[in-house]
């Protein structure tokens, strides 16, 4: 009897493992990239979040992938600088 409840608990605890284990790395409003040889989760780009200078200066794109902020433009990981009318 005390086997069963054994096994009943190990089967439970197995199943909650591997229901709750995540496949994505990065928390909503963030994208995996690879960068630089690894896996960083970049803030997805938003119209205004140059200004918080807390996620730094790479953003994640939809359309342009990477870019980054900088000296008050846009650019793409090419070196391409874009207009705030081609983020929207």
């Amino acid at each position: 009897m005390v086997k069963n409840y054994l096994q009943i608990t190990v089967a439970v605890f197995l199943l909650l493992i591997l229901q709750s284990c995540d496949s994505t790395l990065c928390d909503e409003g963030f994208t995996e990239v690879d960068q630089n040889g690894g896996t960083v989760c970049l803030p997805d780009y938003v119209v205004g979040i140059e200004k918080s200078t807390w996620l730094g200066t790479d953003f994640y794109h939809s359309d342009f992938g990477v870019i980054a902020f900088k000296d008050g433009s846009w650019v793409t990981s090419y070196g391409e600088k874009l207009e705030l009318s081609d983020l929207d």
